[in-house]
């Protein structure tokens, strides 16, 4: 998180609101086809792995085939749709065929997988904070001897390329299962993980579609005062994430003995989410002139009005992952998939109505409706999902954040 801050604030600086546009729109184009490269195979190799050790070299190898295939048939895709949309936008499909090197050597997330099934997490993150290292030093290095935007678009593949090489070498060293391509495996495989590729792919639609849009109907420097502003409003999310991680088996083990006091854990997980976020939005709305100014420098200053708007959003983005922890233990997981869907649509039409009138900021308030409906508006519309939305309004008072069984929960979460 520090080094994305930093090496992308001195990037983004050095490149200017067009450039640094020009860089992340073509990573949204990028996005939009991750889904569909990543195959949505991460639980289920996790998964396969655990109830087969033994089969983990036709696991991964299968998975690694089927990766390349999707990664280079996306490629061509993603540069076909960039020439057809942008057709005058030279420099434009120049940036986005370099950027497809980061989609190319994505299936060095296989290994990850591979690594936490084998509760070796530990090697995992080194060897990817080895290769994110390496690419910001690289990145220094391109800002040092003002490079052009070509080699930042370089930079984008960098990480997954020197991840792939140091996981090989690790796999090889720490596994005598050999990688090999099983037609039937890759097929079963499959059969599992298409679901996971619709929600996914519904959910980095509604993601990425703001800046793409953004590019389209106004120019690149407006993308890259929209990301500028989306950077600094979700710095600090990691904390929210930090939260949820650590209360979800408590939450989880405490639905099998007590439904009740289950129920009273999600209500005040909740309550943390919503007044720790109301919390920070105001202090990011107050700060947001120096903030944008220490960071992006003045060129950037007209992304304060969207950061201001932007960082509300963040209590009902997090509402929906807290949300995981119900829908686990309610074994209500397939409506996520409706909820992305439902999310991308409205996030599309709110997008086009508003992006013509209010530019910059009518993305923001897009995406801010856009998360409000899919926390609590359309989940109160599913009958199934109906009580979730009900627990959320119930976080809104206060006071559950003052009893002993929230003080227990907060003492706990400050150990872990």
């Amino acid at each position: 998180m520090l080094l994305t801050l930093v090496v992308g604030a001195l990037s983004a600086r050095y490149l200017g609101p067009s450039n640094y546009g020009l860089i992340n729109i073509g990573a949204s184009y990028t996005a939009l086809f991750t889904p569909i490269i990543s195959l949505g195979l991460y639980g289920i190799i996790v998964n396969e792995i655990v109830n087969a050790p033994q089969t983990d070299g036709e696991i991964l190898g299968s998975a690694i085939g089927m990766r390349l295939i999707s990664s280079f048939l996306s490629s061509i895709c993603i540069v076909a749709i960039v020439i057809f949309v942008n057709p005058t936008h030279k420099v434009l499909w120049g940036v986005t065929l370099l950027q497809c090197t980061a989609v190319i050597f994505q299936w060095a997330d296989v290994f990850n997988y591979w690594c936490q099934a084998r509760y070796d997490s530990k090697a995992a993150v080194i060897i990817q904070l080895t290769a994110y290292v390496f690419t910001a030093a690289f990145k220094i290095f391109l800002l040092a001897t003002q490079k052009n935007v070509y080699w930042f678009a370089v930079s984008m593949g960098l990480d997954y390329f020197i991840q792939a090489i140091i996981f090989m070498i690790y796999y090889r060293k720490n596994c005598f299962s050999p990688l090999r391509f099983n037609r039937k495996k890759a097929r079963r495989l499959l059969s599992q993980s298409h679901h996971y590729i619709y929600a996914s792919l519904a959910g980095v639609i509604y993601g990425q579609i703001d800046r793409l849009m953004l590019g389209y109907q106004i120019g690149d420097a407006t993308v890259g005062l929209y990301t500028a502003a989306a950077t600094i409003s979700g710095m600090w999310t990691f904390v929210l994430s930090a939260i949820i991680d650590s209360v979800r088996p408590m939450i989880i083990e405490t639905r099998k003995t007590d439904v009740q006091k289950y129920k009273n854990r999600i209500i005040q997980l909740y309550a943390i989410v919503i007044y720790l976020s109301l919390l920070v939005s105001t202090g990011m709305c107050l700060i947001s002139n120096v903030a944008i100014h220490i960071l992006y420098g003045d060129a950037y200053m007209m992304a304060q009005s969207a950061l201001c708007i932007l960082t509300w959003s963040t209590c009902f983005s997090f509402l929906g992952v807290a949300r995981s922890i119900w829908c686990v233990c309610e074994q209500k997981q397939k409506y996520e998939k409706y909820l992305s869907l439902s999310g991308a649509i409205i996030n599309v039409i709110f997008n086009a109505v508003f992006i013509p009138f209010w530019g910059l900021n009518g993305a923001a308030i897009a995406t801010l409706i856009t998360q409000c409906m899919t926390s609590i508006v359309v989940p109160f519309c599913i009958r199934a999902l109906r009580e979730n939305s009900i627990l959320i309004i119930k976080a809104l008072d206060i006071r559950c954040l003052w009893d002993e069984e929230t003080k227990s929960m907060l003492k706990s979460l400050v150990h872990r």
